[in-house]
Order: structure tokens, then sequence, then C-alpha cells
């Protein structure tokens, strides 16, 4: 007989809610300018960087959930 499992996660507000993403994004900015990254490349690396920063979903019953 198969072990049963059960995956539980308790208590989470935001998923990066220990990462100071402000100066994060700054960071991001600056090694892309260093390494002379191309000014559109630029943009669109920010744009997702703010996309996955500043949206949570989660997943319940195939549901996908915006909180």
């Amino acid at each position: 007989m198969a072990p049963h499992f059960t995956l539980a996660s308790l208590d989470i507000t935001k998923l990066y809610s220990n990462i100071p993403v402000k100066e994060t994004r700054a960071i991001l900015t600056d090694i892309l300018k260093y390494h002379q990254t191309d000014p559109q490349t630029q943009l669109e690396l920010s744009m997702w960087y703010d996309v996955i920063t500043r949206q949570y979903y989660y997943s319940h019953n195939q549901d996908i959930i915006p909180t």
C-alpha cells in the first residue's frame, strides 16, 4: 500500500514578503545597465519583474485565485 501524503501551506500572505522589492528592482536595473543590455530588453525585464512581484495568485481545486 502506498503511503498517504498531505501538502499544507499555512499563513502565507505574500510570496515575496521578505524580499525588498523596490531595492531589488534598482539592483536589477543597475546590473542591466552595467552589462549594456539594450534598452528594450531592460524595459521588458523590468516590466516582468513588476508583474511577478506585484501579483499574487494561488490555485485551489484547479481554480486560480488572485489575492
